[in-house]
């Protein structure tokens, strides 16, 4: 066998080739998409149901309602889409993707809910920003890669809100004096 060829069995042999015919390939974006935003959805649930009743602030508990609101409704969307197009399918979550990993590894809501008042807002706000950063770059890349239509339409909207509470989280932080 040529040195080329040899190459590319290797590389089909351990996954890593992803051309035409390659019988490994990784599992469709959708999927990872869902599995990644239900655990990111679970762990920003988690923090805010403690935010929402131990935030100093009026502006972080209002906001830790909404995205606790955000998340518990979603949560089943993303379920049904999951048991419609990929019931029998491993969990593919990519908790490396978008610092989702590390941040979970960072805080808990155990841990959050042990701070005293002023560090868990501060700690809360400085951790959505990512969080929210984070799930509107998953869904402009699901505006890119997503293969149904309703995936791409929620991904939409999702870019939109997220990016602006990312914003107006920043805005608080810097008004708030709760930067570095």
């Amino acid at each position: 066998m040529h040195k080329s060829g040899l190459l590319v069995a290797a590389l089909a042999m351990v996954g890593m080739w992803v051309g035409p015919g390659c019988a490994r390939r990784g599992p469709d974006f959708d999927l990872v998409f869902f599995d990644t935003m239900t655990a990111h959805h679970e762990w920003g649930l988690e923090l805010a149901q403690v935010a929402e009743l131990h935030a100093m602030r009026p502006e972080l508990r209002d906001l830790a309602r909404r995205v606790a609101d955000t998340e518990t409704r979603e949560l089943p969307m993303f379920k049904d889409w999951r048991d419609r197009w990929y019931a029998k399918q491993p969990k593919s979550a990519d908790l490396k993707r978008f610092g989702l990993a590390q941040m979970m590894k960072d805080m808990d809501a155990e841990r959050l809910q042990t701070l005293p008042v002023a560090e868990l807002d501060r700690t809360f706000a400085r951790l959505m920003v990512p969080y929210q950063r984070g799930a509107a770059a998953m869904a402009r890349e699901a505006l890119k890669r997503a293969k149904q239509e309703e995936v791409r339409s929620y991904a939409r909207t999702m870019v939109e809100i997220r990016g602006h509470e990312a914003e107006m989280l920043e805005r608080w932080i810097e008004e708030w004096g709760m930067g570095d």
